[in-house]
């Protein structure tokens, strides 16, 4: 589904393979969800996890790569394919 990066190599060759997409498939904008580990910033965190497949077809009608910061779990679910979301690995 989406394709997880941990560090910044992989996140340039995701960039790359973005780029290398054909130019009907191509995001025309690049988005993150940003969120950190304040008990305010929790309901996001969680429906970043909860509505992930929501939030992969929305960015890929909208041709939109997204960047999800996700706990390092929910990050090494995510899986390669043609998804429009990027999830980054975050650190605790």
């Amino acid at each position: 589904m989406a394709q997880a990066v941990t560090n910044r190599k992989q996140l340039a060759r995701g960039l790359r393979r973005f780029s290398a997409r054909p130019p009907d498939r191509r995001p025309k904008l690049y988005g993150f969800l940003l969120f950190d580990e304040r008990k305010s910033q929790r309901p996001v965190a969680a429906f970043a996890e909860d509505e992930f497949t929501w939030l992969d077809q929305l960015a890929a009608s909208a041709r939109i790569a997204l960047f999800l910061f996700l706990r390092p779990k929910a990050a090494e679910t995510a899986s390669g394919g043609e998804s429009q979301i990027v999830a980054v690995q975050g650190h605790k």
